[in-house]
């Protein structure tokens, strides 16, 4: 019965997929002719489609349609409009830095809503060089106004984050939304590439960038998929109760992939689980090994934090870890930057924890052992 519902609901999605691309390329029709459009299909990544022309490149999202020209201009009705490549751009998320330096596209950039959070030397060298300005958050629309950014890289994560580009719409500003938090892989995240070349004039860059990050990443895959798999605890205890992902978050697979066994790979949610401590005391007590994910930045700190702690067996084999080797002077992690954009060196990370004799030689990037 499980096996033929999920057959049904595969069949609904893969309906609904073809009745929204033949919607896309009929309404694409009314400006250009069927000949002129060829689609570029993704790898992993779910939350955009990529058409090409001759001159241009047609975009759907899941909330907008956007044309990128290039040198000849084309127009079409319901289509954000963009001159390629932008100039000058305003990012909104971490992530979005590190693919524009990437791309070597980073000198683009001219505001961030908090440079403090911001951890590549590069770009942090441009913030000093007041090449780059805050521009708050909520967004402070005079000061990005005087900054007249070709293109807003926004994300819609909630209410405040829509109303807030909503706003800049309305000043006609070019807001455009990289929605790649959204995606079930680290591989599907990192496509994302392919999206925000875009605008750069850069799409065979990205192919590139993403073909090499796919083949490293699975290369490491490969060589841990028939090891004895370690218990992986993720999360922390919040008044009583565990806070962890879902099984079905991209932290859980690349855990997969990297030859570990998360606790909880059974819950099919990508939303946070919130579990009673007391229910869920034997899985915490029995994990091999254990992935902060949070500020600790020593074993002080977390047994400080809570006592609980203390009666977990990793607490005696040490084996507890947290992003933090790689953070800027107000203690903010790289991880949250570059690491999750680059699953080809976070999987190398992982693999070197879970099975330290695999990766001879190499160091970890993010990952480091609580002290």
């Amino acid at each position: 019965m499980g096996t033929r519902f999920k057959t049904i609901l595969q069949k609904i999605i893969y309906t609904i997929y073809l009745a929204s691309l033949v919607g896309f390329m009929e309404a694409s029709q009314a400006c250009f002719s069927k000949s002129d459009l060829s689609l570029i299909k993704n790898k992993y990544a779910k939350g955009f489609e990529i058409f090409q022309g001759k001159t241009f490149f047609l975009v759907k999202t899941k909330k907008q349609k956007i044309l990128i020209n290039y040198g000849k201009k084309k127009d079409c009705p319901g289509y954000l409009l963009v001159e390629a490549p932008v100039k000058k751009a305003v990012v909104t998320s971490t992530t979005h830095l590190a693919v524009l330096e990437m791309l070597d596209e980073h000198h683009s950039l001219v505001g961030f809503p908090d440079t403090k959070l911001i951890t590549s030397s590069n770009i942090i060298q441009l913030v000093n060089q007041k090449k780059i300005i805050n521009v708050d958050y909520p967004f402070n629309r005079e000061k990005i106004l005087l900054l007249k950014p070709d293109m807003i890289l926004g994300y819609s994560a909630g209410v405040l984050d829509e109303e807030s580009l909503s706003q800049l719409e309305k000043l006609n500003q070019l807001v455009i939304l990289n929605d790649d938090f959204n995606e079930i892989s680290l591989l599907g995240r990192a496509e994302w590439v392919k999206f925000v070349s875009l605008f750069y004039n850069k799409f065979k860059l990205a192919q590139k960038i993403f073909d090499d990050i796919e083949k490293s990443y699975n290369r490491t895959k490969d060589q841990v998929k028939n090891l004895k798999k370690p218990r992986v605890l993720i999360g922390q205890n919040n008044h009583g109760i565990w806070t962890a992902p879902g099984g079905e978050s991209d932290i859980v697979k690349l855990i997969a992939d990297a030859g570990g066994d998360y606790i909880w790979k059974d819950k099919k949610t990508k939303r946070t689980l919130q579990m009673s401590i007391e229910a869920v005391w034997s899985k915490l007590v029995d994990s091999e090994i254990w992935l902060t994910q949070n500020t600790w930045f020593s074993l002080k700190e977390l047994k400080n934090s809570d006592d609980k702690y203390l009666k977990l067996n990793v607490l005696q084999t040490g084996r507890i870890y947290n992003h933090i080797l790689k953070v800027n002077q107000w203690k903010n992690m790289n991880y949250w930057e570059t690491g999750i954009m680059r699953p080809d060196l976070l999987i190398k990370d992982l693999v070197i924890i879970f099975h330290p004799n695999v990766l001879p030689g190499e160091q970890p990037l993010w990952y480091d052992k609580l002290k």
